[in-house]
């Protein structure tokens, strides 16, 4: 890849050690989708150009290609929420936000709920919506992929849930 960096810095920096943040830094930004065909829609950072910078993912479909797009930062980021396990059962989990990067780590947690019971999947499912809530360009991605007839109802329906008149 090109860069404006002298090559004596750029080997300067790989002799160093990445710090906990650094695969979010490669995920985060701006993802694109550029369609090429109607069955071949690439995804790229948003200042990479698709006719020199090889594709991250390249999908058949546009909407499959746009979620990639919107999950991408999201991938790299350590999960938002963690469990703590009840001390003595039948107890309800404590469920803990965070924002630092230590990836099992209750550290720096705050507790927003508990519950009874919880899939690991269930864990990742929130992982995935707290993330698109942190990420307005994400979530944009995500309602272009749902498509017109979604997006006039996610409208109306938000229309209502926040009172507003017409």
């Amino acid at each position: 890849m090109a860069s404006i960096f002298h090559p004596a810095f750029l080997e300067w920096l790989e002799r160093h050690d990445e710090p906990p943040s650094a695969p979010e830094a490669e995920y985060a930004g701006d993802w694109k989708v550029f369609s090429l065909a109607p069955d071949r829609h690439l995804v790229l950072r948003g200042w990479e150009d698709p006719t020199a910078d090889p594709p991250t993912a390249i999908f058949l479909d546009r909407s499959a290609a746009l979620l990639c797009a919107a999950v991408l930062p999201l991938d790299a980021r350590p999960t938002l929420f963690v469990l703590r396990r009840p001390a003595l059962p039948p107890g309800d989990y404590a469920i803990l936000v965070r924002d630092g990067y230590r990836p099992e780590s209750e550290s720096g947690a705050e507790p927003v709920g508990e519950v009874r019971s919880f899939s690991e999947s269930q864990l990742f499912a929130l992982h995935l919506a707290g993330g698109l809530t942190r990420s307005p360009h994400s979530l944009a991605l995500v309602l272009e992929a749902a498509g017109p007839a979604a997006m006039s109802l996610v409208g109306g329906i938000l229309h209502r849930r926040l009172g507003l008149r017409d």
